[in-house]
């Protein structure tokens, strides 16, 4: 038991490890493209021109960013919440309807015989009044 847990916590720890260098080598990589495309702007036109693009740029990312986290999707279930149940005349009805029979009696089976105490003894079986007693007759 606590080994899976051991693997799934050093695995999300690795996981986020790779994610958080990952993301450190993505911004440095930013910043040398933003001073390349700094020094681009500027040499074609000058520094207002790039302090505009550049902005733009990153205020335009910004807005699709923004609205890729606005969009709400469902939530994937593992196991359907609700199923639409076979046709009452159907086989595939009737059979469905006798298997869900057969496990519930044997679940009440296996659960009875699991709680229930040993039965009592039977009661002695009631006296003949034909038998002979003993008497002047007998």
């Amino acid at each position: 038991m606590f080994g899976s847990l051991k693997y799934a916590v050093s695995r999300a720890a690795r996981k986020a490890g790779y994610s958080l260098g990952a993301l450190v080598m993505i911004m440095i990589g930013l910043g040398f493209l933003t001073a390349a495309a700094w020094l681009y702007l500027t040499e074609i036109r000058s520094s207002l021109f790039a302090a505009l693009v550049i902005g733009g740029v990153y205020f335009g990312l910004g807005l699709v960013l923004m609205a890729l986290a606005s969009i709400d999707r469902p939530v994937p279930m593992a196991h359907p919440s609700h199923t639409e149940p076979p046709a009452a005349g159907s086989m595939t009805g009737i059979i469905t309807a006798l298997m869900q029979g057969v496990g519930a009696g044997i679940a009440a089976g296996s659960a009875r015989k699991a709680a229930a105490a040993p039965p009592p003894p039977p009661p002695p079986p009631p006296a003949d009044p034909y038998a002979p007693r003993g008497g002047p007759y007998s």
